[in-house]
């Protein structure tokens, strides 16, 4: 009986989600040392190409909205800033749907990096055991939040993330 040794498709996305937490931790860890020696930030160019993604997301997805399991409306902007109103398969569907747009954009790895934050914000609440290390992303990033440009903390980040996250 082959297909109980198959895994899961949710077990696939979510080995996915643990190597690229793993690399995007370890470059963030890189990138914040180097800025120590520098005294200041460069993070602030992956925040902004974060918002930007967010934006074109938005502009695209229109007025396309979405509903919790409780019946509440709520539209592509309310997730990027509360991902945890998709129930677990609705961000499971989405990671997948992420995964595939990133894989478009693997030579342009500025534009990969800021994707990558909202799709491991988004892994953080289906994956709640990844939570903390998606935290730690957060308290790296942070650093940036004052030389971004078009990022702002209070309209781009996942609101949860962002205000549980402390210094490292």
């Amino acid at each position: 009986m082959r297909w109980f040794s198959k895994r899961s498709e949710k077990e696939e996305i979510k080995s996915q989600v643990e190597k690229v937490l793993i690399l995007y931790l370890n470059n963030l860890r890189v990138i914040d040392k180097e800025d120590e020696i520098n005294g200041k930030s460069s993070l602030s160019l992956t925040l902004d190409l974060a918002a930007l993604h967010k934006k074109g997301s938005v502009e695209n997805a229109g007025n396309q909205v979405f509903h919790t399991t409780d019946g509440i409306k709520f539209n592509v902007d309310d997730f990027y800033r509360y991902p945890d109103l998709f129930d677990n398969n609705q961000l499971i569907m989405h990671l997948k749907g992420m995964a595939k747009q990133m894989k478009s954009y693997t030579n342009e790895r500025e534009v990969l990096a800021g994707m990558t934050i909202y799709y491991l914000s988004a892994a953080a609440f289906a994956f709640p055991e990844l939570r903390s290390q998606v935290e730690e992303m957060w308290i790296y990033l942070k650093k940036g939040f004052s030389d971004c440009e078009t990022f702002d903390p209070k309209l781009d980040a996942p609101i949860d993330l962002i205000s549980s996250s402390t210094s490292p």
